[in-house]
């Protein structure tokens, strides 16, 4: 995968963990938000790296 896999994977946990332990209710939506955000990150991330061996097989 490529570089922002790693990072979006963990931030993503990290961002579940804060959800999961606060009672405020901005700060769990918020959590939420960027647990989502960094999901999405990662998954765009990996759509990348199969459009890159795509063009790689297509060109070979």
């Amino acid at each position: 995968m490529g570089n922002a896999s790693g990072w979006a994977g963990l931030a993503s946990s990290q961002f579940q963990t804060v959800a999961n332990s606060t009672t405020d209710n901005r700060e769990k939506a918020l959590a939420e938000g960027l647990k989502n955000l960094a999901w999405a990150v990662n998954e765009l991330d990996r759509e990348n790296d199969e459009l890159k061996t795509l063009l790689y097989q297509l060109r070979h």
